[in-house]
């Protein structure tokens, strides 16, 4: 019931709106009209937020830990992990996504299917997000300076051409 809710709150939006206080806004609304039901969704909606959380502060450490280590941090982390040091028990550490089920692993416990798994991911997400690249830098260059892309192209377009650079997964 809150999803139908907030779908039919979704067409109250303007062309610009700050997501947190129209967020609010509907939180208010519901907690008014229907708590009960509220409560169950809201309930569903945590464990998702803090199972989204939870994995946003892993891929931070993990760039961070990327950051500071530089280009030979894995071979270095190898060596050091074998001679007990600090650098290497921290880069094994880490925490990846290691199959279809998501389960996370850390990088010193992954056999070779699991880090052929990661692998896979990440070539999948460069390969799309070069894809997107490439539309935004095609928009881009139609669109004059200080104009807006909803007065160059309309959704249908934008839509037609999405599909012909990315694909049909997601917008």
């Amino acid at each position: 019931m809150i999803d139908e809710l907030l779908k039919k709150f979704r067409g109250t939006l303007g062309d610009e709106f700050i997501a947190h206080t129209e967020a609010l806004r509907f939180l208010d609304l519901c907690r008014e009209q229907h708590p009960a039901e509220l409560d169950e969704w809201l309930r569903f909606r945590a464990a998702y937020f803090i199972s989204t959380e939870l994995r946003t502060m892993l891929k931070r450490e993990r760039v961070r830990a990327r950051a500071r280590a530089g280009p030979r941090a894995f071979a270095e982390a190898s060596a050091a992990l074998s001679t007990g040091t600090e650098e290497g028990r921290a880069a094994f550490e880490t925490y990846y996504v290691t199959n279809h089920k998501n389960l996370w692993k850390k990088l010193g416990s992954c056999t070779a299917d699991n880090l052929g798994f990661v692998a896979d991911e990440y070539e999948k997400s460069a390969k799309r997000d070069m894809k997107k690249a490439s539309l935004f830098r095609y928009l881009q260059r139609k669109v004059p300076p200080h104009q807006k892309l909803a007065d160059v192209i309309d959704e249908a377009e934008f839509a037609d051409l999405y599909r012909r650079y990315v694909g049909d997964d997601d917008a």
